[in-house]
């Protein structure tokens, strides 16, 4: 879930912390937020498998969020952050939409994270 065009719950900065402020568990994270239906259903790009990112204080939920990611076929899922972070991953879903939708490129992009 994501807030999109100033459009989410009422007094809150994103999605995970009216989560957060509205149920007893305290294993929310923020993960699968930035990119189309349809790379989740398949994040294979030839022999490259798109990458995944989760970040919330939960540590049993990032284990599960990533564990779940390569079960579905992502390659790597990185944790970015704790709870604080939970905008930053908004904000790349917006990123996305912005990229597939309004520049025109669609929905079947993705993100690799490459290092040297």
């Amino acid at each position: 879930m994501n807030i999109v065009v100033v459009q989410g719950p009422e007094g809150f900065q994103n999605t995970a912390d009216a989560v957060l402020e509205n149920t007893r568990t305290r294993d929310v994270v923020k993960s699968f937020n930035f990119t189309g239906a349809e790379n989740i259903v398949d994040p294979q790009y030839g022999e490259h498998a798109l990458d995944m990112f989760v970040a919330g204080d939960s540590v049993r939920g990032c284990v599960v969020a990533a564990q779940l990611a390569r079960d579905v076929g992502f390659g790597e899922c990185y944790a970015i952050g704790g709870n604080d972070k939970f905008t930053l991953m908004e904000q790349f879903a917006l990123f996305w939409i912005n990229l597939a939708m309004f520049q025109g490129m669609g929905c079947g992009i993705g993100f690799k994270l490459l290092r040297r």
